[in-house]
C-alpha cells in the first residue's frame, strides 16, 4: 500500500529520541556551541543489550505516524543506500533515523551495558565525536565530509561521507551519514602491497620497499646530521651450491640466511631493515645509534659465514662477503637510493674478489673507472722501476710485563704521488697484476735483512712478524720464497726470527691442506702467528693443531670487550685456552690506558697499538731499541 501524504497535513510525528538529546519543542543548542563530546547519556537505549529499534527502517512506524514530507523522503533514501546510513539533527546531534544496517554496526560495537562509551571503540560514539564538530563548526560549509573511521573492538575500519539534505518547506535541514565497512577492502589492500613488495621465498620485503625505506632513511639522515649505513651481502658460494646440491639447497640456505640477517639487524621500529635485493644477495640497513655498531656487526657477520650452514640433511660451507656504504655524503655527492645502492653493490662486488670478504665504500672503493685506471698504471709503472714506491713501517710489540719491545710487525705501504696507500687499496689490484710474488719477496728479504742486523747487534731474541695472504698460501713458491730469504740473510735460527702471519678467516675450510705447509714452514727456521683470533668463529681445533708460537687477538674483539662481558669472556678463554698450549698472547690495538689495564686483567702477555708506539720506519725502530 503507497502512502499518501497530502498537502494541508502539518502532523510531525514525535520521533523516538536518543537519550539525553535535545527534546523536540524545547530550545537547541545555538550554532557554533562547544560539542561537549560523547556521553553516557548519548548511547541509545538498549544499544547493549540487543533492544534498540528506533527509526530502523521500519515503513510502518512513518506510515502511522503520519509523517512529515522529509521523514517520507528521508526513510526512502536510509533504504536505498547500501552500508550503514543515518540521519542526524545538526543542532541536537538526535539520532532521527538508520536503516538496518547501520542498526546492527551500532549493535555491534557499542560495548558491554553500563560501559564507559569509547570513541575507539563505539561506532555512534565515534561518529558523533567527528560529526558534532562538523556540524557545529561556524565556518563550515555545506560540502560534503568524508574521512576514514577506524575502531578497536570489534576491529574495523569505515569510509563515512557526510552531506546536509535541503530540507522541505517549513522543516529543519538534517545530516546524512553514510559509513561504509572497508575493513575487507583494506586488508585486501595491505595483503596486495606485501604481496608486491615482498619476497615469496624468504618473506623480507623487496627491491620496491627497499629503495622506499632507503631514501626515506637518507633524508632523515640530512636532516639529523647521523650517518647511517648500507650492507649489501651476499654469500660466495650460492652458485656452487645450486650446482651441485640442487636448487632446493641453495633456496634453504637463502631463507637460512634471510632468518639470520633479521636476527642480526634491529628490527625496522629503530630504523633499520632488511631486504631481499634479488638474486642471492640482501641489504640490511642501519641507522641512529645503531649505525655505530656496524664494524661489529660486519665482523659477526663474516665470522658467522666461516662456520658451517645446516641445510636440509647437509652441513655447507658458504662464507659471506659485505660491501658497505655511508649515507649522507658530501653535498656534491649522489647519494639517492639508487645511488646509495649501486654504490654498495659495487663494494660487494669488490669483495668478493678479496680474501677479507669486505669493501667499505667510503673508504676503499670510490675510485672512478679513470682513477682505477690511472692506479693500475702507477702500479706497472712501480713494478718495472723496481718496486720504486713500495716500503715497510714496523710497529713495535711490547712485552706488558716490562714494558720492553720484544718485536716488531712489518707494514707494506705505498706511496704515490704524494699520496699514502694502505694494502687494503692496492695489494688485491697488485696481485691481480702479477706483482704479488715480488712484493712479497721484496717483504721477506728486507725483514730477514733487518733480523740479521739485529741479530749481529745481539738481539736474538727480537721478532718480525709479516701477514701471509690467502692468495701467497695457495703459491706452490712460498715454501721456496720463505728458504731463499732466511738462508740469504742467516736468519733461519732458533728461536725463530720471522713470524709469518696466518689469519684465523683463512685455513678453517682447508686445515688439512694447511697443516703440511705450516709444518715444512717451521722446518725452514720461520715462526708461525695466529692472527686475527677472536674475531671470526674462534676455531679451537686450529688453534690447538696450528705450529703457532703466538696467538693475536684482533682490535674488532678488543673493542667488542669494551662494551660487552660475553666479549671479555671470549678474550679470557682464549688467553687461558692458548697459555694452556703453551703459546704466547699478544692483543692487537691497544688505544689507552684503559685497553693496557684490561690486557693486563685478562692475562695477555704483549700488546701492539698506538697507545704505545704507531707504525714507524726502519731507522727509527733502530733508534728506539738503541734507547731501551
Amino acid at each position: 500500500m503507497e502512502t499518501t501524504i497530502e498537502p494541508e497535513i502539518a502532523y510531525e510525528p514525535e520521533l523516538p529520541r536518543v537519550s539525553g538529546s535535545q527534546p523536540r519543542g524545547e530550545e537547541a543548542s545555538p550554532p557554533g556551541a562547544a560539542y561537549p563530546g560523547p556521553r553516557q547519556a548519548d548511547i541509545p537505549p538498549g544499544a547493549g543489550n540487543g533492544e534498540y529499534n528506533a527509526k530502523n527502517g521500519s515503513r510502518a512506524v512513518v506510515e502511522e505516524a503520519g509523517a512529515t514530507r522529509g521523514a517520507v523522503f528521508a526513510l526512502q533514501m536510509l533504504e536505498a543506500i547500501p552500508g550503514c546510513a543515518y540521519l542526524f539533527a545538526p543542532e541536537s546531534l538526535e539520532l532521527l533515523f538508520c536503516n538496518r544496517q547501520g542498526q546492527q554496526a551500532l549493535l555491534d560495537s557499542s560495548g558491554a551495558p553500563g560501559e564507559v562509551p569509547d570513541p575507539s571503540v563505539s561506532l555512534y560514539h565515534a561518529l558523533l565525536e567527528h560529526v558534532g564538530e562538523y556540524c557545529l563548526d561556524p565556518l563550515r560549509t555545506n560540502e560534503p565530509l568524508c574521512f576514514e573511521l577506524a575502531l578497536n573492538r570489534p576491529a574495523r575500519r569505515y569510509d563515512v561521507r557526510c552531506a546536509f539534505l535541503p530540507p522541505f518547506p517549513d522543516e529543519k535541514e538534517t545530516l546524512l551519514v553514510c559509513a561504509r565497512d572497508i575493513t575487507a577492502e583494506r586488508a585486501m589492500v595491505r595483503d596486495m602491497r606485501r604481496l608486491a613488495e615482498s619476497d615469496p621465498l624468504t618473506g623480507l620485503p623487496g627491491r620496491a620497499r627497499c629503495r622506499l625505506d632507503v631514501e626515506r632513511a637518507v633524508q632523515a639522515a640530512r636532516q639529523s646530521g647521523r650517518t647511517g649505513y648500507l650492507l649489501f651481502a651476499e654469500p660466495r658460494e650460492a652458485e656452487a651450491i645450486a650446482l651441485g646440491y640442487g636448487a632446493d639447497y641453495a633456496d634453504a640456505l637463502l631463507v637460512l640466511l634471510a632468518r639470520y640477517f633479521a636476527d642480526a639487524v634491529p628490527p625496522p621500529e629503530r630504523g633499520c631493515g632488511v631486504f631481499r635485493w634479488g638474486g642471492n644477495a640482501f641489504v640490511l640497513l642501519l641507522t641512529g645509534a645503531v649505525a655505530a655498531g656496524v664494524q661489529e656487526l660486519v665482523a659477526a657477520l663474516l665470522g658467522r659465514g666461516r662456520q658451517p650452514w645446516y641445510v636440509l640433511d647437509q652441513a655447507l660451507s658458504c662464507p659471506l662477503c659485505v660491501g658497505v656504504a655511508a649515507f649522507p655524503g658530501g653535498p656534491d655527492e649522489d647519494t639517492g637510493a639508487d645511488a646509495l645502492l649501486k654504490n654498495a653493490a659495487a663494494a660487494a662486488g669488490e669483495a668478493r674478489l678479496r680474501e677479507s670478504g669486505f669493501v667499505f665504500y667510503e673508504a676503499e672503493a670510490r675510485q672512478s673507472g679513470g682513477e682505477r685506471a690511472a692506479l693500475e698504471a702507477a702500479l706497472r709503472a712501480d713494478a718495472n722501476a723496481g718496486l720504486r714506491g713500495f716500503f715497510l713501517l714496523y710497529q713495535p710489540v711490547v712485552d706488558l710485563n716490562n714494558g720492553c719491545v720484544t718485536g716488531a710487525e712489518a707494514l707494506l705501504r705505498w706511496q704515490n704521488g704524494g699520496r699514502l696507500f694502505e694494502p687494503a687499496l692496492f695489494l688485491p689490484l697488485a696481485e691481480r697484476l702479477g706483482m704479488g710474488e715480488a712484493l712479497a719477496c721484496m717483504t721477506l728479504a728486507r725483514c730477514c735483512g733487518l733480523l740479521a742486523e739485529l741479530r749481529a747487534a745481539g738481539r736474538a731474541e727480537f721478532t718480525l712478524s709479516v701477514n701471509l695472504s690467502a692468495r701467497q698460501l695457495d703459491e706452490a713458491r712460498l715454501l721456496a720464497r720463505v728458504g731463499e730469504a732466511l738462508n740469504a740473510a742467516g736468519a733461519n735460527t732458533e728461536p725463530p726470527g720471522l713470524l709469518l702471519e696466518i689469519s684465523e678467516e683463512l685455513p678453517v675450510r682447508e686445515l688439512d691442506r694447511l697443516l703440511p705447509l705450516c709444518h715444512a714452514l717451521r722446518r725452514l727456521g720461520a715462526g708461525l702467528v695466529f692472527d686475527n683470533c677472536g674475531v671470526g668463529g674462534c676455531s679451537l681445533r686450529l688453534m690447538r693443531d696450528l705450529p703457532a708460537g703466538v696467538v693475536k687477538i684482533g682490535r674488532a674483539a678488543l673493542r667488542a670487550a669494551r662494551r660487552d662481558r660475553y666479549a671479555r669472556a671470549l678474550i679470557r678463554n682464549i688467553t687461558d685456552f692458548a697459555h694452556s698450549l703453551g703459546r704466547t698472547v699478544c692483543m692487537v690495538g691497544v688505544e689507552s690506558r684503559a685497553d693496557v689495564d684490561y690486557c693486563k686483567l685478562a692475562g695477555v702477555d704483549r700488546a701492539q697499538g698506538w697507545f704505545y708506539h704507531r707504525p714507524m720506519e726502519r731507522e727509527q725502530l733502530l733508534n728506539l731499541l738503541e734507547k731501551q
